[in-house]
């Protein structure tokens, strides 16, 4: 073999070495993100469980496009809303089921729960002397909702 073979021979030598390099950092990078995704997606669920819903969301937006993370932030607003609603906390119940869009496998349940609040909302404060404007807001809501026009309309009689 002559030496220009010989320097041909080597350099496609290197350029496969360096490839081969260059494909095991790949996947050894990718691989470690997809543990540390699984670990912490891990850790929100285990924080869903333990029905530290805020704390769960927080992990789950950290890993948004891994395996059903999307879904199960729509959960835990949905379970806030449920939370804050028996606890009598109607508009914070009213945003948490506001974060659930129609994407969510329980929306209508979710926007009935906001609409139920939001009446729950007008029943609590239907005497008050100075009525905000959000009460104003729910009236025109839910009066242009069918469902719960004749309960709004004995409401603001």
């Amino acid at each position: 073999m002559n030496q220009e073979a010989q320097k041909k021979k080597s350099i496609w030598l290197w350029i496969v070495i360096a490839l081969v390099v260059a494909c095991g950092i790949y996947f050894a990078t990718t691989k470690n993100s997809g543990s540390g995704d699984k670990a912490t997606y891990n850790t929100a669920v285990q924080k869903m469980e333990e029905k530290d819903y805020e704390g769960a969301i927080k992990e789950f937006e950290k890993v948004e496009n891994y395996n059903d993370s999307k879904t199960l932030i729509q959960n835990c607003y949905y379970r806030l809303g449920k939370a804050a609603e028996k606890e009598q906390r109607y508009t914070d119940a009213i945003n948490f089921y506001g974060k659930c869009d129609e994407s969510f496998v329980s929306y209508k349940d979710a926007h009935y729960s906001m609409q139920w609040s939001k009446l729950q909302y007008l029943l609590a404060h239907k005497d008050d002397e100075k009525k905000e404007d959000v009460f104003n807001t729910y009236v025109e809501d839910l009066t242009n909702d069918e469902g719960f026009k004749p309960a709004v309309e004995s409401i603001i009689k």
